[in-house]
């Protein structure tokens, strides 16, 4: 066992003195073989790209009925893993006609809010702003109680952009 020990530390020295330091610049020694005293530089670098995901739900659904008959639901826009340029940040921004519609045609309006106090938002409107990560919930609500049975659906353009 003490040979073994007595291996292994051996290898260990070896090891630590054929280390050796290296350098990016030459040091040239002078006439008497020591170094002349000259400053290094050198630059540390770091690059990191800007990175991020954006989470919007694929389905959005109007599921609580209200007292006065008309349809809402919520849903949460959430940035996470985000590491952007200083004095950017991601933009996400709305398209829509805020029109549901039935496959015989009947039409339901609704309306998307956001913040609190709820704004309304309109079509091209700014829903979220994200510099770090966070989330956002959006409300949705029915203007009015569905008159007719059926599948209502429209589609939500979400453009996400870093500005």
């Amino acid at each position: 066992m003490k040979k073994l020990v007595s291996v292994v530390s051996a290898a260990a020295i070896v090891a630590a003195a054929a280390s050796m330091s290296v350098f990016a610049t030459e040091v040239t020694p002078d006439a008497s073989g020591s170094p002349t005293p000259t400053p290094v530089n050198t630059t540390v670098n770091l690059g990191v790209n800007p990175t991020y995901t954006v989470t919007i739900p694929a389905n959005i659904a109007l599921e609580t009925e209200n007292n006065d008959g008309t349809r809402s639901g919520s849903c949460e826009i959430k940035a996470e893993d985000v590491i952007l340029n200083k004095g950017k940040q991601i933009k996400v921004t709305v398209t829509s006609d805020f029109k549901l519609e039935t496959t015989e045609g009947a039409i339901l309006t609704y309306q998307m809010k956001k913040g609190n106090p709820a704004t309304e938002v309109a079509n091209g409107d700014t829903v979220a702003e994200f510099e770090t990560d966070n989330s956002v919930t959006i409300d949705f609500s029915t203007t009015t109680a569905p008159q007719y049975a059926g599948e209502y659906t429209d589609t939500v353009v979400f453009n996400i952009s870093v500005e």
